[in-house]
């Protein structure tokens, strides 16, 4: 059976027009002098507007250590909600947004307002933070390949819209509770996380198309949206939703969506334990 992984996680660091200058200044003047050279001792601090997801990666000792021959100590801000964060971007010295789409938008945001450039960093995957204890359940129900351990999420889907419920789930006596099969996500109006999540999921719904016109994008959003409202109260940025999952147990949160970043820098951490288990959303 043919997959075609729905982790698209693509990050790009845009460099705003403080970094473009920095950039300037290090590079040799008309006269001849050089001004601050990569890999000398001098830090520079880089004010950097960036995802909650991406702080234990950027304040890893190691990481830390190479920017630092670099001549650049990052000051980390959390980023928020795209209207918001690109209206105060230009006060940053680089933006790391959860995607090359949100990476565009902050280029058009910052038109005008000095040299602007984007640059490939990484890529992490979205996934989805899971239990051990649960996996037969999903390969009972058809929500999982036994084989891959992959999360079909497009199986996964009817059942979410449809309002099934865990204690619904065929052969579940793990988690028979009263309780929505559903994927906890961050808040998508302030998490851009949240919307590729959901972006996701209307791609799989749309026939494995992206919608091209209002009325599809339209229609789909009002399909989609009782997978978040149904959720209640959620949390701005997924690092909330991945505590809940540490700290909380199964009973809060079954299902997780993270990145694997995420998960492998817990485990690194010692913080998870052998009923942990990080699933990659595919389609079937």
């Amino acid at each position: 059976m043919q997959r075609r992984s729905l982790a698209l996680g693509l990050s790009l660091l845009l460099a705003a027009a403080v970094v473009g200058a920095i950039w300037k200044s290090r590079q040799p003047t008309a006269a001849g002098d050089n001004a601050i050279a990569f890999g000398t001792p001098a830090c520079e601090p880089v004010k950097l507007l960036t995802g909650s997801a991406k702080f234990a990666f950027l304040q890893d000792p190691r990481v830390s250590a190479e920017l630092a021959k670099q001549g650049l100590c990052p000051e980390l801000s959390k980023s928020g909600n795209f209207k918001d964060d690109a209206a105060r971007a230009g006060d940053f010295d680089a933006v790391w947004p959860a995607g090359a789409n949100a990476a565009n938008d902050f280029v058009q945001a910052l038109n005008g307002k000095g040299a602007v450039s984007t640059h490939p960093v990484f890529a992490s995957p979205l996934a989805i933070a899971s239990w051990k204890p649960l996996l037969p359940v999903f390969q009972q129900n058809g929500l999982l390949d036994a084989a891959s351990g992959e999360f079909l999420l497009d199986k996964a889907l009817p059942l979410m819209l449809a309002g099934t419920r865990w204690n619904e789930l065929r052969d579940n006596t793990v988690y028979a509770v009263n309780k929505g099969l559903l994927v906890n996500t961050p808040d998508i109006r302030k998490s851009n996380t949240g919307l590729l999540y959901i972006a996701l999921l209307a791609w799989m719904k749309h026939k494995h198309e992206v919608p091209t016109t209002q009325e599809a994008a339209i229609g789909l959003a009002s399909e989609l949206s009782p997978l978040i409202t149904r959720q209640g109260f959620q949390e701005s940025t997924l690092a909330g939703p991945f505590e809940d999952y540490i700290g909380q147990g199964m009973g809060k949160a079954p299902l997780v969506l993270i990145y694997e970043s995420q998960f492998v820098e817990a485990t690194r951490q010692g913080k998870l334990r052998d009923k942990h288990v990080m699933l990659y959303p595919v389609r079937a």
